[in-house]
């Protein structure tokens, strides 16, 4: 195509994008990102991906059609989550990463695959043997799938009277073994052992 002036401006189709003709007589044009990855035949089409042609939301996405659109398109589009089923609006790569599911539905999934990599870099709370020693048989959690560095409040046995306490799990794996009044009490022996050593040196 060519502008106003005559110059060739370059060899796209009219399908890549659309223009009009401003009132002081210049060609302006707006090119499309997503059209252009529509006509590009190495770029497989929505309706042929098998996630994003399950959950295109045909109401919301009024005049397109899921066959003129590449997957590859960084356009964000209409979409129904494929768990919850709510429509939501992504890029269609977005949607590939989730399986088709919306932000809240992944995001346990995106925890989960986040603590997996944790784990298996930094190894989980179970290789943490005075962790274990009083770790608490209500848990529901699984010591072997929850990292070190979990902000998750575990039940677990005081290591000096066995009482049952709650705190986060990597709080305790930094050695906070005992419940508040055995932790109090452990402070105060060692505050005044501390005094006396103290006034033993003196």
């Amino acid at each position: 195509w060519q502008d106003g002036a005559g110059k060739q401006r370059g060899t796209e189709t009219a399908e890549t994008f659309c223009w009009h003709l401003g009132t002081d007589g210049i060609l302006t044009v707006f090119f499309e990102i997503a059209n252009n990855m529509a006509i590009n035949k190495k770029s497989p089409r929505i309706s042929s991906h098998p996630i994003l042609s399950r959950v295109w939301a045909y109401d919301l996405n009024k005049g397109l059609d899921p066959a003129n659109i590449g997957h590859k398109s960084n356009k964000s589009y209409f979409w129904i989550c494929s768990e919850c089923g709510k429509p939501y609006k992504a890029w269609p790569h977005t949607v590939i990463d989730r399986e088709g599911r919306c932000r809240e539905c992944y995001k346990p999934i995106k925890i989960a695959k986040r603590n997996a990599a944790i784990i298996k870099k930094h190894g989980s709370i179970a290789d943490v043997q005075e962790v274990m020693e009083i770790w608490h048989e209500d848990n529901t959690l699984d010591p072997k799938q929850t990292c070190k560095s979990s902000e998750y409040r575990a039940l677990f046995h005081c290591k000096d009277c066995g009482e049952t306490f709650e705190r986060e799990i990597k709080n305790v794996k930094s050695g906070q073994y005992y419940c508040l009044d055995c932790a109090e009490r452990r402070r105060r022996n060692t505050y005044r052992q501390t005094r006396i050593n103290n006034h033993d040196t003196c």
